[in-house]
């Protein structure tokens, strides 16, 4: 069982969190859910979110390397994506704040698992997603930030990532005993301020525990669908039953806030 489901949302997307947030405890049992949010809209959150799932403000996870102090770090020209950066960072903290054997899942906010998923197999291998993404500046990141090298052929960004605490305790422990700093610094070290996204924490702790822990890793190949608002038009229209019948096709959909295109649903 997920010992802690952690998601990471702001109040732009909380109308799509309103839905997902009740599927996401209906078909992923675990012990606690949380959604971590900027400090001050824990209180419009509250109204927003499934009554099993606490709502967490951001400093909790991230202290002093607060939205404001992370703008202060990348040039001016490039400071609007540090909020894009923060949610990862805040995501990597939560993980690894557990018992070493806890199982953690980071589940996106803007993502519906449409049906009962489980995240460990019968000899307690860990279960991952995957994807056809490939952005080559992530794994210069890597590279420069773990000197380790992409050595499976997918991505791991599959809008969930599962791992064991202990497993993203080592994971910040070896950036940091590499680059004799704090594991946020050591990214904002390496990071490409140009690229705009240079920083992948699905493909960051992927590709490290594919180096240290790959035989205790299974890869799920069932299908999911990124382009939700696309296939349905948005999440206002996901039913119970609708959800019912994307479920024959699809693990999960998600309705993310740049999909306005179409496509349609085929058998």
């Amino acid at each position: 069982m997920i010992s802690k489901v952690i998601s990471v949302c702001c109040f732009r997307d909380s109308a799509t969190w309103q839905v997902a947030s009740h599927f996401i405890v209906k078909n992923i049992p675990a012990a606690v859910y949380e959604v971590v949010v900027p400090d001050h809209e824990v209180e419009q959150f509250r109204a927003a979110t499934a009554s099993a799932i606490t709502v967490v403000p951001e400093s909790h996870y991230l202290k002093e390397r607060t939205l404001g102090w992370l703008k202060s770090r990348f040039p001016s020209e490039r400071a609007f994506r540090a909020g894009w950066y923060l949610q990862q960072f805040i995501k990597v903290e939560a993980v690894r704040q557990g018992a070493p054997d806890d199982l953690m899942l980071i589940w996106d906010a803007d993502t519906v698992p449409l049906k009962p998923l489980s995240f460990n197999t019968g000899d307690g291998k860990v279960v991952y997603y995957r994807s056809d993404e490939h952005h080559l500046s992530y794994f210069e990141t890597i590279k420069k930030m773990l000197d380790m090298d992409k050595i499976v052929d997918f991505s791991f960004i599959a809008q969930c990532f599962a791992v064991k605490a202990g497993w993203a305790q080592a994971f910040v422990n070896e950036i940091e005993t590499r680059n004799g700093m704090h594991w946020v610094d050591a990214v904002l070290k390496h990071i490409d301020y140009e690229d705009g996204c240079s920083f992948s924490e699905y493909e960051s702790m992927g590709t490290w525990l594919t180096h240290r822990h790959l035989d205790e890793m299974c890869l799920n190949n069932a299908q999911w669908q990124r382009l939700g608002n696309a296939l349905i038009g948005n999440i206002g229209k996901l039913t119970n039953e609708t959800a019912a019948e994307l479920s024959k096709k699809y693990d999960f959909i998600s309705f993310e806030s740049w999909d306005h295109g179409q496509i349609a649903l085929s058998n």
